[in-house]
This record gives structure tokens, C-alpha cells and sequence, in this order.
């Protein structure tokens, strides 16, 4: 286990911001799951501030905003994609 420092928590706490599951961020910073959660939940590190400035723990309401976002982007992503690999797209692309 790694002991972590104000930059770590930043750096974690802009992770789970972007989406990142709390298990993958734990791994990443060599750390435990709950320790991430203790973080989200304010219960640790609450003095050091999530990415929109705000200090403490995360409401659920932001918990489900961060994933919200994260799944819309993920859609958004595969819609591109699809629209970029489609024939028509090709054909756009190609045109002067």
C-alpha cells in the first residue's frame, strides 16, 4: 500500500471526477478500495478539493451526474464511430 500525499488525492479525486471506477483508481495508486471510497465519501482527505473546487465527499446526486456523463459520453463515442465507418462517411470524406 502506498501512502498517499495532497497531489495523490488530487490526482484521485480527478480520476473518480472523470469516471474512472473506484476499484481501477485503487489499483492505479496502489491503494485500497476503500480507501477510495473513504475519499469520495468525505470521510478522508475532505480537505483537499474535487476538480469543481468543492471540498468534502460527493453527493449522490454528483455520483450519479459522473456517471451519467460517462455513459452519454461513451454512447456519443459509438454513434462517431459508426458515422465515421459508414459508407456515406467515406464517400464525404473523399469529396473535394
Amino acid at each position: 500500500m502506498q501512502s498517499l500525499n495532497t497531489t495523490l488525492v488530487r490526482q484521485i479525486k480527478k480520476a473518480l471526477w472523470s469516471g474512472e471506477r473506484q476499484i481501477d483508481v485503487a489499483e492505479r495508486f496502489m491503494v485500497s478500495q476503500p480507501t477510495i471510497s473513504y475519499i469520495v465519501k468525505g470521510s478522508q482527505w475532505p480537505n483537499v478539493p474535487w476538480p469543481d473546487g468543492q471540498l468534502g465527499g460527493l453527493t449522490e446526486e454528483q455520483r450519479e451526474g459522473i456517471l451519467a456523463r460517462k455513459f452519454y459520453k461513451k454512447r456519443a463515442d459509438r454513434l462517431l464511430a459508426a458515422r465515421l465507418s459508414s459508407p456515406r462517411a467515406v464517400m464525404r470524406k473523399k469529396a473535394p
